[in-house]
């Protein structure tokens, strides 16, 4: 499982999904990843999360383009903090 929610060292969107394909090779490129992440409907200003780590499902598909992706909502602004959804990632063998 990886929730990689926060910008770290990161600096611009790029780098952010550079960083979360890193984590997923590193953990041995699993057949199933589930991925909560930061929505980019979320456009309340927030400085722990900039606009710029808040994806869409297209940079969740650009940068899985070869996997079976199913999305849900976890979390709902305004009844949440933030909008966060849960991306269950599926390679083929």
């Amino acid at each position: 499982m990886v929730n990689c929610v926060y910008a770290d060292e990161c600096l611009n969107k790029e780098e952010y999904l550079q960083r979360l394909l890193y984590f997923y090779k590193s953990a041995g490129l699993p057949k199933t990843v589930l991925l909560e992440v930061i929505d980019s409907s979320y456009s309340v200003p927030d400085n722990d999360f900039p606009t710029w780590i808040r994806l869409s499902k297209q940079d969740i598909r650009d940068l899985f383009p070869n996997a079976n992706i199913s999305v849900f909502k976890t979390y709902s602004y305004p009844v949440n903090k933030r909008t966060k959804n849960l991306y269950i990632i599926r390679h083929s063998e």
